[in-house]
């Protein structure tokens, strides 16, 4: 609609509202906060609009005479500036506003404009003031509410409803939040308006929007609008639109787009010195350093958009390798429940729960909310009190599933047990989430000995050993990007060696553990308890433990290693051909070069990997000599001739490297009378 020449714009609306007046329909019960909210007087809610006018033209910081300016080029018809333009629309509003206070609104109207309305406006005045809120937004948030005031008397009430909104979402994570859902809550009003139909003119659209969005505000804790010009629709209509609404699940949509953001702002703030953190996995101490950078500069700013959230939960390892691989996770499925959790905490949001176990009334019961977050909810008969005021008939107490178990584990064993086969995926949700909340009341514990308890009190809630020895190394874990030691030896401490030995791809995940994390007293005993036959088990990659012992120099364990494999374990070849021979002179590690040279026959000691390069090769590389020596002693003449993808040969890299001595050695042994007469000298 065109701006009008004149102030008397305002008036022409407002005849539109006495010619067209609201249908007939019973008055709404005021709510008790707008039935604590007085309505002042007439006078003073003028002043209270005027007020207000004037703060927001010094928020958009309008010289003096921008609206007389706008005026003349009106009457010119001559094209405004957005600031000419909005000092038009304020003068316009306050006149709208004054005109229809002192007469020209009905009485429901008035009413609103003299308390809900008011108070809509107050609120989003006060903010635009806000200094800690980016002047930005505070001036484009009074364009956007000026561009909607020229409609009609409800539609301007709530354009300054959903203006306050419009701010308050950037003041924290409750009214963010409450934005968000109130927006997703109109969308889905909106979808089952034109998928039925009801409205024939758009401008009208806002009114029936208002009657679904007022069929489901209870459910979601939000009080409901007033609109002089909602239209009345069949029962059967409105019960049908709500039950849409709530189907979509707005809730779980909001949730999930925030902590889709959330996400987002962490991809952000790593890539500045990781490029492309989802598709480039991150090393250990990458992911260590990241999170020190996060609790410094990061995470303030995001606990006060969306709560707390714990750190370890926007990193996940590859499951499908037993190498160190991180990547920022892109599933938001943990941030959106704890978001949730957040909300619900504080009191923003009230989820309807459904009964998993149990039934309304006394008694034990485990209920899922919206966000597929698990409660304890207990209900019991309240103990009388003599205070002389009426006490209430039941007491509830509620507590998330985890800490429930870890407060009762006898009864939280028995509400577990009671899950029958249609609530297994409860179950599981239990057990991929529940190390977190041991670790933490691990940490808390008062000392090691509560600690150790604790641990082994929940793993007898555990029916197998293997899912007990999964659950310790996510503990491990915890504690490892926790950078709790102590609880890491703790765990080692309680675990059962010969238990976890006969456990297979447990037992090499543990002990992988041990290996990278320094743990060598819990990595000797390991291996002299497992079984054989695992030593030569290999990872997605190819490693064995005893190429993992040597990446992690660990020379104890590696000696051990290679001690109890056979020769063919130890000759095995990673994905790029490299054996353990190779590893150990790559890393500088002669003791254990020597170790592994003197199980090996001469076809294990000369095989060649992905790029035809052979261990000798390799230690005349390195500069490992003596190891060199050594391959050359127990190396036949076809062994010491093959050649590498780049057509060379020990000798000829011998010579690169400068190793002459070396090289006439494998001359002479390379030799066919030569290689004849070492052999006969077992040289």
């Amino acid at each position: 609609m065109p701006i009008a020449p004149t102030p008397s714009h305002s008036l022409v609306i407002q005849r539109a509202f006495q010619q067209n007046p609201a249908p007939v329909q019973a008055a709404a019960e005021p709510s008790t906060e707008e039935a604590q909210y007085a309505a002042p007087t007439q006078q003073q809610s003028l002043a209270a609009y005027r007020t207000g006018i004037e703060i927001l033209l010094q928020v958009l910081d309008l010289k003096p005479g921008t609206l007389q300016a706008a005026m003349l080029k009106l009457q010119r018809e001559e094209p405004l500036d957005v600031h000419e333009r909005a000092s038009v629309q304020l003068d316009a509003l306050g006149n709208f506003v004054a005109t229809g206070i002192l007469g020209a609104f009905d009485k429901q109207l008035h009413d609103q404009f003299m308390t809900r309305a008011l108070r809509d406006f107050g609120q989003f005045c006060e903010l635009a003031q806000k200094s800690d809120l980016p002047e930005k937004a505070r001036r484009q948030a009074i364009l956007n509410f000026l561009a909607g005031t020229e409609v009609c008397g409800p539609a301007v009430a709530q354009h300054m409803e959903t203006a306050a909104r419009e701010l308050q979402a950037l003041t924290g994570m409750a009214p963010n939040f409450m934005h968000r859902l109130i927006g997703a809550i109109e969308e889905q009003a909106r979808n089952y308006i034109h998928a039925h139909q009801l409205c024939m003119y758009p401008g009208n659209e806002i009114h029936y929007v208002a009657a679904f969005f007022n069929q489901v505000a209870g459910h979601f804790g939000l009080s409901e609008r007033t609109d002089s010009f909602m239209p009345t629709l069949d029962r059967k209509v409105l019960d049908a639109g709500a039950q849409h609404v709530l189907d979509a699940d707005p809730t779980e949509r909001v949730t999930a787009q925030m902590a889709q953001e959330y996400l987002a702002r962490i991809a952000e703030f790593y890539a500045a010195n990781q490029h492309d953190v989802h598709a480039n996995s991150l090393d250990a101490p990458t992911v260590d350093a990241m999170y020190n950078r996060f609790a410094s500069e990061l995470q303030p700013e995001l606990d006060k958009l969306y709560g707390p959230v714990e750190k370890g939960i926007f990193f996940h390892v590859s499951n499908s390798s037993e190498m160190e691989r991180y990547w920022v996770t892109s599933d938001v499925t943990l941030v959106a429940r704890t978001i949730a959790r957040n909300l619900r905490l504080a009191g923003v949001i009230h989820f309807k729960p459904a009964y998993v176990v149990g039934a309304p009334g006394d008694g034990l019961k485990l209920k899922q909310l919206a966000e597929s977050l698990f409660y304890v909810s207990e209900t019991f008969q309240a103990e009388p009190v003599d205070s002389g005021r009426p006490q209430p008939k039941n007491l509830h107490v509620h507590q998330t599933l985890d800490q429930f178990v870890l407060q009762d584990m006898q009864r939280g064993r028995q509400l577990l047990d009671q899950l029958d086969q249609d609530a297994q995926a409860v179950r599981d949700d239990f057990w991929r989430k529940m190390p977190r909340s041991l670790y933490r009341e691990m940490k808390d514990a008062p000392g090691p000995q509560e600690s150790a308890a604790i641990f082994q009190q929940t793993l007898s809630l555990l029916d197998s050993m293997p899912a007990r020895h999964r659950f310790a190394l996510q503990i491990l874990e915890q504690a490892r990007l926790g950078s709790q030691r102590q609880l890491q030896q703790l765990v080692f401490a309680q675990l059962n060696l010969s238990q976890l030995a006969t456990d297979g791809a447990n037992a090499y995940a543990v002990l992988l553990f041990a290996l990278r994390n320094g743990h060598p007293g819990f990595a000797r005993q390991l291996i002299k308890e497992m079984d054989l036959a695992m030593l030569g088990h290999q990872d997605e990659s190819g490693y064995t433990l005893l190429m993992h012992a040597l990446e992690n120099e660990q020379p104890e364990a590696t000696q051990l290693l290679i001690e109890k494999m056979s020769a063919q374990q130890i000759s095995i070849q990673e994905t790029d051909g490299n054996n353990a021979l190779m590893g150990a002179l790559i890393t500088r590690q002669p003791e254990a070069a020597a170790a592994i040279i003197s199980k090996l026959d001469a076809k294990m000691l000369n095989a060649q990997n992905a790029q035809g390069q052979t261990a000798l090769m390799v230690a005349l590389v390195y500069g490992e000599i003596e190891a060199a020596k050594a391959i050359i002693d127990l190396s036949g003449r076809k062994h010491l001739l093959l050649q590498n993808l780049e057509g060379e040969t020990a000798r000829s890299i011998a010579l690169r490297c400068g190793e002459t001595e070396i090289a006439q050695f494998l001359r002479e042994k390379s030799n066919r009378i030569l290689s004849w007469l070492y052999r006969r000298e077992g040289r």
